[in-house]
């Protein structure tokens, strides 16, 4: 890494703190490392060589290293992930890290990353992105929870809010659901490998009855019913739906 040599795509992703889907772990193990034009790409064993343009591509140090910027990693994330993965990975820079309910500062505003989408216009994954920029939202703590939003929405659920506030026990709790479908009184909880543990578990149980006791369907939602038999899961969320007087188009 000499002059000015940086890491770009999956690899400044990956330092940018971005989800990424499990599968890339497997199959995308070489680092991206780009440098300005008119320079040679960088050729060497596990390095996958790219030229950027210096006038319009930003780099940044993160813990002294160079990486390309949040929004432009992000463009470059189009040409090897799905466009429902660009939103997760786009819905994280827009709300930054969760951490024991305070919420850290954003990776990059939505203008920035509507800046860099229109300089990625005409390139690799370019379709993608503009399909992405529109879906994406601030506020949410997982990519599980990104890619939830957008399989209710596909299938004809009106788009549920990220993290509505909801007051219980009279008033003395407010608590912040993953997805709220207000109207209908819905919420959706993603219970993923991190609510297995003992106190996060009693914890879970405890919101939900609370949630419950205020009025409240809680759809509890796991790997499962996300990325292994969505049917079944959607046809659980479309009969508790009826019940509260939604009909699909």
């Amino acid at each position: 890494m000499t002059g000015a040599w940086a890491f770009s795509g999956v690899t400044a992703a990956a330092l940018h703190g971005v989800p990424l889907p499990p599968a890339l772990d497997s199959k995308y193990r070489a680092l991206d490392v780009a440098v300005p034009d008119p320079r040679s790409a960088p050729r060497a064993d596990g390095i996958i060589g790219h030229r950027y343009d210096a006038d319009s591509v930003k780099v940044v140090f993160l813990a002294g290293l160079p990486v390309m910027w949040s929004p432009d990693a992000w463009c470059q994330l189009a040409a090897v992930i799905s466009r429902e993965d660009l939103v997760a990975a786009g819905d994280f820079l827009l709300s930054g890290d969760a951490w024991e309910g305070a919420r850290r500062r954003p990776r990059c505003t939505i203008g920035q990353l509507s800046d860099a989408v229109r300089r990625y216009a005409g390139k690799r994954g370019a379709r993608n992105l503009r399909w992405a920029l529109s879906r994406l939202r601030p506020g949410v703590d997982s990519r599980p929870e990104s890619l939830l939003r957008l399989l209710l929405v596909e299938a004809g659920v009106p788009e549920p809010v990220v993290h509505q506030a909801i007051d219980v026990a009279d008033g003395a709790i407010t608590l912040h659901p993953d997805l709220v479908l207000v109207a209908l009184g819905v919420v959706f909880e993603y219970q993923g490998d991190g609510h297995r543990g003992r106190d996060r578990y009693l914890s879970d149980i405890e919101r939900n009855e609370l949630l419950r006791a205020a009025g409240w369907d809680v759809i509890e939602v796991t790997a499962r019913d996300l990325f292994e038999d969505r049917e079944a899961f959607l046809a659980r969320v479309f009969a508790i739906l009826r019940r509260h007087g939604f009909r699909a188009n």
